[in-house]
């Protein structure tokens, strides 16, 4: 599945809001003794009232507001803002005061009417500190509703306009998360081709980024997707020739080997698989890449190769569920290739191990049998097979491994039964002829029965 990796922004509080609170607006207090003016008194009287009513509505329980609305305490902060401004409009602080404004309105989600004051910093105090803070702050209010497009834009402007140092790494940082994000949307749309290029972009554009080889991988996890399996290793390798200690690397390198199996390019899909237990043995997807590179060689006819794959599966990884398993394919592989002292190697090796487990015993009998009937020891397979379906018939519990295993022994007994029956010619004088007929007859007979 796709890895992400961002998790939700949080806004810092400013310093002032204290300030304005206690009454703050009253350091310039010819601006509130205007003798010239009896409205600006009134203004500030009635302001006054208005705040001290907020106040000790403020000190009941609030209600929780609803969204889209502010509570009691976001709106006195918001009127205590417009009060300041419309008392001290030429003040040194106004664009701190309508950061704050901003910050109210954006923590409580209402982000439209956040970046209208975000805005409006830059407008009427374009010099101001807290004009940089704007770009960036109407940049992520973008992010935080899905606009990915209009994020990536207004951080580029935080890019352009911060100096040198972390406010430009800052930008650099956000603008690849907001392509991610872009990524993300258009696939949890379907849009898969689009959600491709995206997750290159971050990786394209910057290299250096810290989820530069997580977008390489989800691009490679999207190709497969769309069935572009060139297109997925070609990622993958990216990833892979770039970025050589992520954490990614061994999925990486697995998924590669998946894509070459898809395409049938089974020589490159077991070395890559074999490349995941060289390099990560300890990860855990070693086993499972060990175990799929044994049927990559076998499928691409090297059974040399995937029987030697097998049996080491079942040296390195003992405990896994499959080394029972993948030890008695490759006593059979070694049996096709009449590699008989590997046989018994294996035969060996596998009854240590399992001969003696009541899950895996029958599993144990059909393996010796089989082995013998690969040598053409046809009477010796016999016995053994027969006491592997015997064994089976008298448990009472049987393990889901001793039924398959019971049924491969019954399988090679009709094996056995039918190669018999082919090599029966029959020959005249008649009662001759009868008697092999009717031998042939039994053992077609016996054939089907086991099958």
């Amino acid at each position: 599945m796709k890895i992400s990796v961002f998790a939700p922004a949080c806004l810092t509080a400013f310093g002032l809001t204290g300030c304005l609170l206690s009454g703050g607006a009253a350091s310039k207090p010819g601006l509130l003794r205007d003798a010239n003016s009896a409205r600006n008194a009134t203004t500030a009287s009635a302001q006054a009232d208005s705040l001290n009513d907020s106040t000790d509505a403020a000190m009941t329980e609030p209600a929780a507001p609803k969204p889209g609305e502010l509570s009691p305490a976001s709106e006195l902060m918001i009127r205590t803002c417009r009060n300041y401004l419309a008392i001290n409009p030429q003040s040194p602080k106004a664009a701190e005061v309508l950061n704050i404004e901003a910050s109210v309105y954006y923590n409580n989600h209402m982000y439209d009417q956040s970046r209208r004051i975000y805005q409006r910093i830059l407008t009427s105090h374009p010099d101001a500190p807290e004009a940089l803070n704007s770009v960036r702050m109407i940049a992520q209010s973008f992010q935080e509703v899905g606009n990915f497009e209009e994020a990536e834009q207004w951080y580029r402007k935080l890019k352009d306009q911060a100096k040198e140092g972390g406010d430009k790494q800052e930008a650099i940082a956000r603008i690849a998360e907001s392509i991610f994000r872009m990524a993300e949307k258009y696939e949890e749309q379907e849009k898969l081709t689009e959600a491709a290029a995206q997750y290159e972009r971050v990786a394209l554009e910057f290299p250096e980024s810290e989820i530069a080889d997580v977008a390489l991988f989800n691009a490679g996890l999207v190709y497969e997707k769309l069935t572009s399996w060139s297109h997925a290793i070609l990622m993958y390798q990216r990833l892979m020739q770039k970025y050589h200690e992520a954490q990614l690397m061994p999925k990486a390198r697995f998924r590669t080997a998946k894509c070459h199996a898809k395409l049938h390019q089974w020589d490159e899909a077991g070395e890559m698989y074999l490349r995941v237990t060289a390099n990560h043995p300890r990860h855990e997807l070693a086993p499972a890449a060990m175990y799929n590179a044994g049927f990559s060689f076998e499928n691409g006819g090297k059974l040399i190769e995937a029987a030697a794959t097998f049996e080491r599966l079942a040296q390195l990884y003992p405990e896994s569920e499959d080394a029972a398993d993948v030890l008695f394919k490759a006593g059979e592989l070694y049996g096709k290739l009449k590699e008989w002292e590997s046989v018994t190697r294996v035969n060996t090796e596998f009854s240590r191990r399992f001969g003696h487990d009541k899950d895996r015993i029958v599993q144990a009998l059909c393996m010796v049998g089989v082995a013998l009937y690969m040598q053409e020891k046809t009477s010796e397979a016999r016995k053994q097979l027969k006491e592997a379906t015997d064994t089976y018939a008298h448990l009472k519990n049987p393990s889901t491994v001793n039924k398959y295993y019971a049924a491969k022994a019954r399988f090679t007994l009709a094996e056995c039964d039918h190669e018999a029956m082919k090599e029966i010619a029959l020959q005249q004088p008649r009662s001759v002829y009868n008697r092999k007929l009717n031998r042939k007859a039994d053992l077609l007979d016996k054939a089907v029965k086991s099958y």
